[in-house]
């Protein structure tokens, strides 16, 4: 047990208290949690947009793709309509 002066201060005699290193060691703690408050909110929006343009990005391409296939198609079926028939290799059993 560590004997205290009236200041508050620890008697020569007597080793520093632990209880005095423990403020100390939380308050770099709570300054560390502090500072890294954001991080996970932050990482969580940069991943969000990250995988947002990438979305974007694949969909542009793919919608492009579907595109070209319904034009391709629609042309096919423009001319099997004018032309009143179908190409021999549609209907293959």
């Amino acid at each position: 047990m560590v004997k205290r002066q009236q200041s508050g201060k620890p008697s020569k005699n007597s080793e520093p208290s632990s209880s005095r290193a423990l403020p100390a060691r939380s308050s770099r703690l709570r300054r560390g949690r502090r500072s890294q408050s954001g991080q996970a909110t932050l990482e969580y929006i940069l991943l969000l947009s990250f995988v947002l343009s990438l979305a974007i990005g694949m969909s542009r391409t793919f919608i492009t793709n579907i595109d070209r296939g319904i034009r391709r198609f629609g042309a096919q079926f423009e001319k099997d309509l004018k032309t009143g028939r179908a190409p021999l290799n549609v209907w293959q059993n």
